[in-house]
C-alpha cells in the first residue's frame, strides 16, 4: 500500500542512504501517490537519488516495465495462432501494474477481434494455489474458452493443475498463457508461453542511474517485452 511505502521511505530517509531503488507495483488511484511523492522529495532534497523500477507514475527517475505492451503483444500473439476466446486470471488489479496489464489486453482484444471473460472466482494473491482455485471455479462456469491468460506465471502454473484434476489437458485440450517469465516457467510440463519483461536488463539500468549524475529533469527508461511461445500455446 502506498501508505505503507511512505512510512518505509521515511524510516529509509533518516538512515541517510546513497539511493533508493523502488521496485515493484504501488496499490491504489494515480493520485494516492501523491503522498509518497512528497516523502521521496524530501530525500532527494537531502542529497538522495531516487530511482523508480516499473511505472513512470512518480517524477523520479524511471525504468519503465513494459506490462501494457507486453500484454497486448501476447494476445496479438494468440490471434495469430488461431485463439479467439480467452478467459483471465488476473490479481492486482488495483495497482498500476495490474491496470497496465488489463489496458493491454483489452487493446489487442479490440485489435484482434479476441473475446475476454474474467474468472468467477475472486483471486486474492499470484500464487500457484489461487490461480488452481480460480481455474477451478471456470471450470464449472464456462465451457467455451479455448485459452486462459493469467497475469502471472504462478497463477498459471495453478491453474493447469486445475485443468489435470479436471481431466483436462494443458496446452491440448486448453491453452494457457502466463506473464513475467518466472524462472521455472519453462520447465514446467507443458512448458508455459509467457512475456518477459526483461527484469535483469532493469535492475542494471536502475544502478546505472542510481550511481550517476543527477540531470535537471526525470529520466525514462524502458526495456523490452518479448512473448515466448511454447507448448502451452499450439497453433489451433
Amino acid at each position: 500500500y502506498v501508505d505503507q511505502s511512505v512510512r518505509v521511505v521515511h524510516r529509509l530517509r533518516q538512515m541517510k542512504p546513497q539511493a533508493m531503488l523502488l521496485a515493484g507495483s504501488r496499490l491504489g488511484p494515480p493520485a494516492a501517490n501523491e503522498a509518497l511523492d512528497v516523502e521521496l522529495g524530501r530525500y532527494v532534497r537531502s542529497g538522495g537519488r531516487v530511482v523508480v523500477v516499473g511505472d513512470d507514475e512518480l517524477n523520479h527517475d524511471s525504468v519503465v516495465l513494459p506490462r501494457r505492451l507486453g500484454a497486448y503483444d501476447l494476445v496479438v500473439a494468440l490471434a495469430e495462432r488461431g485463439y479467439r476466446n480467452a478467459s483471465l486470471i488476473d490479481y492486482d488489479s488495483d495497482s498500476t501494474a495490474g491496470r497496465a496489464w488489463l489496458e493491454g489486453i483489452a487493446d489487442a482484444a479490440r485489435q484482434t477481434g479476441m473475446r475476454i471473460d474474467h474468472s468467477p472466482e475472486p483471486v486474492l494473491s499470484g500464487s500457484r494455489e489461487a490461480g488452481q482455485a480460480a481455474m477451478a471455479a471456470l471450470i464449472q462456469t464456462s465451457n467455451d474458452i479455448d485459452v486462459v491468460i493469467a497475469s502471472t506465471d504462478m497463477l498459471a502454473i495453478g491453474a493447469m493443475r486445475a485443468m489435470r484434476q479436471a481431466g483436462i489437458e494443458p496446452g491440448s485440450g486448453l491453452a494457457v498463457a502466463g506473464f513475467g517469465n518466472a524462472l521455472n516457467s519453462s520447465d514446467v510440463l507443458p512448458s508455459l508461453t509467457t512475456v518477459d519483461l526483461s527484469l535483469a536488463k532493469a535492475g542494471v539500468a536502475a544502478v546505472d542511474l542510481a550511481v550517476g549524475a543527477a540531470g535537471p529533469q526525470p529520466v525514462r527508461l524502458a526495456v523490452d517485452a518479448r512473448v515466448l511461445i511454447r507448448d502451452s500455446t499450439p497453433e489451433r
